[in-house]
């Protein structure tokens, strides 16, 4: 988890970039989960893995924006 990591002293850039790594962790968690499941609950977690990158997309869009 990010607040394993000690996030005290973190630049933008870097916090950015752990926050990149939790969202893609997250994709291939539901991504894994819609595969092995069925039905409405295939399609929740599809739905969830969408929803996950669509923030890492927001995160790299800000870290673009930091100048990385």
């Amino acid at each position: 988890t990010p607040g394993a990591v000690g996030a005290e002293g973190l630049g933008l850039t870097e916090a950015l970039e752990l926050a990149i790594d939790a969202e893609n962790s997250a994709i291939l968690y539901y991504d894994a989960l819609a595969t092995t499941s069925t039905g409405d609950a295939a399609a929740f977690f599809e739905r969830m893995g969408k929803e996950e990158e669509g923030h890492a997309a927001a995160i790299r869009a800000l870290l673009d924006g930091a100048g990385a």
